[in-house]
């Protein structure tokens, strides 16, 4: 079946039968300009979309993940982290969750690939994540039922200490949990 995502404008039409794919292709595409134009109009998609379920966002955190890997240069490397971390924003509750969620666990599950060059940049990756979660606190007045549900996530994702594979990442988190939080 042939489909095209609309989230490019003048794009290939690509037979696959999975948009989602699609999208992490193009954030993972080798062609900067590719990456960037899709990247902003992933918020928009997140935003608007009906019915986007973990699966759906674990592909596209998948692409997400090596678009970061691919970009280079520190100011660009801020950017883009920026831009990722601020997604949240652009979603209520039950999505915010799901996102903050399939985030940290994509990067949990691929922190032990990262090699020492790259691994700076995803550590301040991290950093800007924790902190827009609690901006996204803050700017819902740490409603009880937002700081349980962001909370939830942390708690039972980068934080489970008990899990070897997110251990790194969870040293990570805990290290600048409360400077962030200030």
């Amino acid at each position: 079946r042939c489909v095209s995502s609309g989230l490019l404008a003048g794009e290939p039409t690509v037979s696959m039968s999975d948009p989602h794919k699609k999208l992490a292709r193009l954030l993972a595409h080798n062609t900067k300009a590719v990456r960037d134009k899709t990247v902003k109009n992933l918020t928009q998609w997140l935003a608007k979309s009906k019915d986007v379920k973990k699966m759906d966002l674990l592909k596209i955190w998948k692409g997400m993940f090596y678009c970061f890997w691919m970009s280079d240069k520190r100011p660009v490397q801020a950017e883009l982290a920026t831009h990722i971390a601020r997604m949240v924003h652009a979603m209520l509750l039950p999505r915010a969750t799901l996102y903050a969620e399939t985030t940290l666990e994509t990067l949990g599950r691929e922190w032990g690939g990262i090699d020492h060059l790259r691994m700076d940049k995803f550590m301040m990756l991290t950093r800007k994540i924790v902190f827009e979660l609690f901006a996204y606190l803050r700017n819902n007045d740490w409603d009880t039922e937002y700081v349980r549900a962001i909370i939830g996530v942390l708690a039972n994702g980068v934080l489970k200490v008990d899990y070897k594979p997110y251990r790194g990442i969870c040293l990570h988190t805990t290290e600048v949990f409360l400077d962030e939080l200030e």
